[in-house]
């Protein structure tokens, strides 16, 4: 996943519930917007992002994480 990365400085790696995954701040340089893409199978991807219109990238990141744990759950396991 690691080439999904297209500006270090505002991404982290990690996962979501032991699935690969990418966060990243600030979509676009915009504060209150996040990003969390999951890997399901070595060249596909689930995206979920969110936007806040009001409040903080924070607030943004730590909602859109609470949405990626939920929508892992759905995702298939295996390659």
């Amino acid at each position: 996943m690691g080439q999904d990365i297209t500006d270090p400085s505002v991404t982290r790696t990690g996962d979501v519930h032991g699935r690969a995954a990418i966060l990243e701040r600030g979509l676009l340089g915009s504060t209150g917007g996040c990003a969390v893409r999951m890997e399901v199978k070595p060249k596909s991807r689930a995206i979920v992002s969110g936007s806040l219109s009001t409040g903080t990238t924070d607030a943004a990141c730590n909602f859109t994480r609470r949405v990626a744990e939920a929508v892992e759950t759905l995702l298939p396991r295996g390659t």
